[in-house]
C-alpha cells in the first residue's frame, strides 16, 4: 500500500498499519507529530526528526512482536487519544510530545525476550539496571542515548524550562 494511502489513514482508528512496510510508517509519523501541532510548536528539525525516526526503525528488531509495527502502533493510538478527545484541556504541548516521544522509544531496541530471560541468564543488560524494570530501563536508556546524538536532537527547540 501506498505512502499516500497510509497518510490518509492516520486520522482513523482502525488504521490498518500491518499492511504497510517499514519506510511507510516511518513517513507517518512526522505528520503525526505535524499534525498536533508539535513540529511548529517546538521548532523540531524536520531533518533531525527523519534521522531520529530512522535510527529508531534501526534498533527495532525483527521480531514476532516488538518490533516497529508494534511501536507505530502504540504510537498511533496516543495520536488517536490526543486528537479524538478532550485529553489537551489536561495535558500542555510539553506533555503531549513527551507522550509521543516515549510511545516512539518505549520498546526501544526490544531483543524479544523478557525480563526473567534476562535475569536468570544474568545477562549484562540485567546487571547494569540491578534487576530492577531491566528492558524498561533498557529501553528509556537507549533512546536518551539516540535523542542525545546531535543529528537526532528534536528536543533543541525546547526552552530550558520545557527541558
Amino acid at each position: 500500500m501506498s505512502k499516500e494511502s497510509a497518510v490518509e489513514g492516520i486520522e482513523s482508528d482502525f488504521m490498518p498499519y500491518l499492511l504497510y512496510d517499514r519506510k511507510t510508517l516511518r513517513n507517518c509519523i512526522p505528520v503525526m507529530l505535524e499534525r498536533l501541532g508539535l513540529i511548529e510548536r517546538f521548532k523540531i528539525d524536520k531533518e533531525k526528526l527523519h534521522h531520529l525516526v530512522r535510527d529508531i526503525s534501526r534498533h527495532m528488531k525483527r521480531v514476532p512482536y516488538h518490533n516497529f509495527t508494534h511501536v507505530f502502533n502504540i504510537m498511533h493510538m496516543c495520536f488517536i487519544i490526543i486528537r479524538k478527545t478532550n485529553i489537551r484541556e489536561y495535558l500542555d504541548d510539553v506533555d503531549i510530545l513527551s507522550c509521543m516521544i516515549g510511545a516512539l522509544g518505549h520498546d526501544l531496541d526490544h531483543p524479544g525476550f523478557n525480563n526473567v530471560y534476562f535475569q536468570k541468564l544474568r545477562h549484562p543488560i540485567a546487571l547494569k539496571f540491578y534487576d530492577q524494570g531491566i528492558l524498561e530501563n533498557y529501553h528509556s536508556y537507549m533512546l536518551t542515548k539516540l535523542l542525545s546524538d546531535p543529528k537526532n536532537d528534536i528536543l533543541s527547540g525546547l526552552s530550558p524550562e520545557e527541558k
